[in-house]
């Protein structure tokens, strides 16, 4: 099997200096969810490698001198909000991906429009990468900055805006939600038992 990921090298000293392997694989793109089932059906994965792919273990911060510390996104990772290790906690997010599959469908402006989102949870200004996609700059607010259209070739050179502090979100994960809505069942509860 193989790790879809990207690294980090000193192109000078040919030193790979970090390294983050896909956490979250895409199911029938990237991984085939019960293959021992659907194989013998004619299913197959959309990349259709021997074994599959493998997720990496861990999401980690990849600090590299001269340059901000980040945590990594590949592709479609960037929908599903996670927990990032928080004790280093990273200067930006960071998304790179390939959105050619999606043609000129809303596709590629749905993904970066989650892609936002990973940026307001986290608090952290992301920089977006896409090549065939839209490439942005969305600060920690989920604001775009800065932005290369669907389809154009270009670069941008601005200025990271800063990382806000460490939201509910990102110190809580999913358990924010799971606490709101049992206060609103319990508030419910109340209510009914009161008739109100």
């Amino acid at each position: 099997r193989a790790h879809l990921g990207h690294q980090t090298a000193d192109r000078r000293a040919g030193q790979v200096l970090g390294r983050h392997d896909k956490v979250r694989l895409v199911p029938f793109g990237e991984f085939l969810p019960f293959a021992y089932i659907l194989e013998p059906l004619g299913i197959r994965q959309l990349a259709n490698l021997p074994g599959g792919f493998r997720e990496g273990a861990t999401d980690r911060v990849i600090q590299v001198a001269g340059a901000p510390s980040f945590a990594g996104f590949i592709c479609y990772e960037a929908v599903f909000p996670r927990s990032i290790p928080w004790e280093n906690r990273p200067e930006l997010l960071l998304n790179v991906t390939n959105d050619a599959w999606f043609g000129t469908s809303g596709g590629p402006h749905q993904h970066l429009a989650q892609s936002r989102f990973r940026a307001i949870e986290q608090g952290v200004p992301m920089v977006r990468a896409a090549n065939t996609g839209i490439s942005a700059l969305i600060d920690s607010f989920g604001r775009v900055r800065s932005r290369i259209n669907l389809g154009d070739a270009a670069n941008l050179d601005v200025r990271m805006p800063p990382s806000i502090g460490a939201t509910l979100y990102s110190r809580l994960g999913d358990l924010a939600f799971v606490l709101l809505l049992l206060g609103v069942l319990m508030a419910n509860l109340i209510c009914r038992r009161n008739n109100l």
